[in-house]
């Protein structure tokens, strides 16, 4: 009887025991999760600063109540991603039940301290998680979190992953995973996303298996993990499963697994990733955009060279995602232009002034780029019609000095655009006049006409006479210029011959001369020619009865009945040489005087004869006394 109440106490006295222990252990358990909302610090996955953080935990016999965190939990807890914001917390949405029956808990948000920013990732809003009212059966403890994502506001969207950036987290009991990466990824750009599992727990765990479903269309183009095997598997119904294993994970250990994704449609899909321990699978929308640029050049496809157009080019983004760094460059000229963003379903026009300084086709080519999209090029041809004139001018090329000769100007515009303005100046040469009507500038000896208009294909013709007064080679210029038109020139060379005209004029006495008186006899030679003469002889003859008495003008030999003039060298155009000769005749009456000229540059031989009439004084007075 004794050994059995001994026994019996000693059964009382072990129950005891083990239900103290059991408390005891409870509570430590009970307090740790009421804390496992603060996730672990790892330096080596960073996360930006100040950031909402929703985090889903478990336990790994049943769902707790939701945990009220501590201002000290709030301020040491490390961020996901983002820039600061703290959401309000909200009522849970189920009511307690028991400790066997699975409950969900409602995310708590909690301001985090600062952090280095994750690389590659856009700073962004986090957004609250929150669990769907209908998740499909998963097995018991599973949690389905995705993330609901609000509208972009415009500008950001850069180039690659943009707009706000997304973390979804995963807690079972001993197992937190975590999923960060951007919510919006661009065609052809890479987006990296890491999940990183860590054991909060004091033993190892189990083998975890995490697995995400990627769709056809979207490239895994790197995958790096610090520990266990990536393994793809095949694909089926559009999705290829990426499985990540882990033999286990050491007691407060964190492995990290970062993958590159890059979209090849422009299509949104939800990256779902699945784990176990206990299974789970973590959900998250992600908007995929695409931006397209559209280039149209406006404007005229003629000009005029020399005019000034204005031309429009309009940007257009028809896409779904904003242009980021749009430049526009124009040709000829490389001219670029930074027009920055354009927002979705936006334009942007720029107005150019061109100039047209080159004749016939021409183009403008438009060239647009922007981050992370192929350039956009669009080209004008543009015809310009430019006038071209040419000048010619005819006439004798061999002529007389002193005589007027014809010349003929022929203005002709051979382009395709008429020419406007026009006006003509000839220059002729010193000693070269005008002759008729013509505006001459007796400064620079030149001639001017206002011409006006000339239609393309046109031509317009004009006659002029010129008199040379010298002898030589003398050209003849022509100039026409209009508005914006090249100016057009001619020559020509007129060979100009002059002549040596020689006159010779005899100036006998006026009247009877007596007999006892000289009688002067005056020669007078000119040259009305434009060119000298040269080795001029006068010689003065008179008749029977009339002797020389002497010979002024120039030196001269008297002979009977003869004066000889020494050879003159040269009378100039326009000069003359005035000779006298003193003569006496000694017969009364009617006497004949010639003189003769006679020059061999040009050969010229001139003879000019004059009658005088001597009377006898002393038979006059004869003749008066006897009657």
């Amino acid at each position: 009887m004794a050994r059995t109440i001994s026994i019996l106490l000693t059964l009382v006295i072990g129950i005891s025991l083990v239900a103290l222990v059991y408390g005891q252990d409870r509570q430590p358990r009970e307090t740790a999760d009421t804390n496992t909302s603060t996730s672990s610090r790892d330096d080596s996955f960073p996360l930006p600063a100040d950031a909402t953080v929703s985090v889903l935990e478990e336990d790994s016999d049943a769902f707790p109540a939701p945990a009220v965190l501590p201002p000290s939990a709030l301020e040491g807890a490390v961020p996901v991603i983002g820039q600061p914001q703290v959401a309000p917390l909200e009522e849970p949405y189920y009511s307690a039940g028991p400790a066997d029956t699975p409950s969900v808990e409602q995310p708590a948000s909690r301001r985090i301290a600062p952090q280095p920013q994750l690389e590659n990732v856009e700073a962004a809003t986090v957004r609250t998680l929150s669990l769907e009212s209908e998740p499909r059966p998963l097995p018991p403890g599973a949690i389905m979190a995705s993330i609901q994502d609000g509208s972009l506001a415009p500008g950001q969207l850069p180039a690659g992953s943009s707009g706000p950036a997304t973390s979804t987290r995963s807690r079972i009991p001993d197992i937190l995973v975590e999923a960060i990466g951007p919510s919006t990824i661009q065609v052809g750009q890479g987006a990296i996303w890491k999940v990183r599992a860590t054991n909060r727990d004091n033993s190892p765990s189990g083998q975890v298996v995490l697995q995400i479903q990627l769709p056809r269309w979207m490239e895994l183009a790197s995958s790096q993990t610090t520990f266990g095997t990536v393994d793809q598997g095949s694909e089926s119904g559009g999705l290829l499963p990426v499985t990540w294993q882990l033999p286990a994970i050491a007691a407060g250990e964190t492995v990290t697994w970062a993958m590159k994704l890059v979209p090849e449609e422009n299509k949104s899909f939800d990256l779902q990733l699945e784990w176990s321990v206990r299974p789970v699978v973590l959900s998250t929308a992600i908007r995929v955009v695409q931006p397209e640029l559209h280039l149209d050049i406006d404007g005229p496809g003629e000009m005029i060279f020399g005019q000034t157009r204005v031309f429009t080019v309009r940007l257009t983004n028809p896409g779904n995602g904003d242009a980021q760094g749009v430049i526009l460059q124009l040709q000829p000229g490389g001219a670029r232009q930074p027009v920055g963003m354009i927002a979705a379903g936006g334009s942007k026009s720029l107005e150019l002034e061109l100039t047209a300084e080159q004749a016939g086709q021409m183009q403008i080519r438009a060239l647009a780029t922007a981050h992370g999209l192929a350039p956009v090029i669009a080209d004008q041809e543009i015809l310009i019609r430019h006038a071209e004139l040419a000048v010619s001018i005819r006439g004798p090329t061999n002529c007389f000095a002193g005589v007027p000769a014809v010349y003929r100007m022929v203005i002709e515009n051979r382009g395709d655009a008429p020419a406007e303005g026009i006006a003509v100046q000839a220059a002729l040469p010193l000693g070269a006049r005008l002759v008729g009507s013509g505006q001459q500038n007796p400064v620079d000896n030149n001639i001017a006409w206002a011409v006006g208009r000339v239609d393309a294909g046109a031509t317009r013709a004009f006659e002029f006479q010129c008199e040379f007064t010298r002898d030589g080679s003398h050209p003849l210029h022509v100039r026409v210029t209009g508005d914006g038109v090249d100016p057009a020139v001619d020559s020509m060379t007129a060979n100009v011959r002059g002549v040596a005209d020689l006159k010779l004029v005899v100036n006998d006495p006026q009247g009877p001369r007596s007999l006892e008186d000289l009688a002067i006899f005056e020669l007078t030679v000119m040259n009305r020619g434009t060119s000298p003469a040269r080795d001029v002889s006068v010689v003065g003859h008179f008749g029977y009865g009339v002797e020389p008495a002497k010979a002024s003008g120039a030196r001269a030999q008297l002979l009977p009945g003869q004066v000889l003039f020494d050879s003159i060298k040269e009378i100039g155009p326009g000069e003359k040489v005035v000779l006298k000769i003193h003569a006496k005749a000694s017969v009364a009456g009617r006497h004949q005087f010639r003189a003769e000229v006679i020059s061999r540059d040009p050969e010229t031989r001139l003879i000019q004869e004059e009658m005088t009439w001597f009377l006898d004084g002393r038979a006059q007075a004869i003749g008066a006394t006897q009657e």
